[in-house]
């Protein structure tokens, strides 16, 4: 019974008699309101409390976000294939591809080396879908913002060519790089383009392009800094922030956060429900 609703770009939560009550959105150049009893945010905590939550309100928790640390962000290659990549012993697995037991890459990009491409993660999604002929790739390397925060005041599609020219450079060290550990996939390759973290920041608002979320250091996990509800009643939170990082860390806080607002036996509920429609 409900809509998915595309290019409806949030604004502001709506707030009435300290209560949240729906949410302001742009679309087509015009602003519109939907009006909910209740609202989850699933942008992420920082994004919620900084951007969409208006003042006075979630005073704690705003700065709680400005506390925050970086997370990690990732270029990622998009591949077209000429060709069935189990042509050359790939499968529908996915491949993590490392150079050295030193996986943690993006620590030495902190500490201002530049950009090297030691590691990447690579699946081939087409093989996932048995009616698919034409098939793909994706390659990811984790990135920090700082290798490109000469360009972090740009639009998409208007970065300028020095941007287009940097892109390039990382797509082909990031496509030489797995074609060394796969060999016969450059000659595979008949399509690419990357996006980076102002493309992942552009297109979803997590500041920094961050992909999964704030670091999982020890406050994340021990203290649990962010709880589904939240001091503005009516509003409540998902997704990896409130669970752990990953598809499942986010699937299984959707499934805390709707056992939440179904009631004190709503997670039994779900499980139950579950069990029973596995069965």
């Amino acid at each position: 019974g409900g809509d998915c609703l595309v290019n409806h770009e949030v604004l502001e939560v709506l707030v009435e008699k300290e209560r949240a009550c729906g949410v302001r959105a742009l679309h087509k150049g015009k602003e519109v309101e939907f009006r909910a009893p209740c609202i989850v945010s699933n942008i992420g905590a920082a994004s919620t409390f900084s951007k969409l939550v208006p003042t006075p309100f979630c005073p704690h928790e705003k700065e709680q976000a400005k506390q925050l640390k970086r997370g990690v962000s990732a270029n990622i290659v998009f591949v077209g294939l000429k060709e069935d990549p189990r042509s050359i012993g790939c499968d529908d697995r996915n491949y993590w591809i490392y150079s050295r037991l030193d996986h943690d890459t993006h620590a030495r990009i902190r500490d201002g080396e530049p950009e090297r491409i030691d590691g990447a993660f690579v699946s081939f999604g087409s093989l996932r879908d048995p009616e698919q002929t034409n098939h793909t790739a994706q390659i990811v390397h984790f990135s920090e913002p700082t290798s490109w925060a000469e360009f972090a005041d740009t639009k998409w599609k208007r970065r300028g060519n020095a941007y287009e020219d940097h892109k390039e450079r990382i797509a082909i060290e990031m496509l030489n790089y797995v074609d060394k550990h796969l060999p016969g996939f450059r000659g595979l390759v008949d399509y690419y383009e990357l996006s980076t973290p102002l493309t992942v920041q552009s297109f979803t608002s997590h500041p920094h392009g961050q992909i999964y979320g704030q670091p999982c250091d020890a406050a994340r996990l021990f203290q649990h800094q962010w709880r589904i509800g939240t001091s503005l009643k009516g509003l409540y939170l998902t997704g990896s922030d409130v669970g752990t990082p990953g598809v499942n860390g986010a699937m299984m806080a959707g499934v805390m956060t709707a056992g939440k607002l179904m009631g004190p036996l709503g997670l039994a509920k779900i499980f139950m429900t579950s069990h029973r429609l596995s069965s």
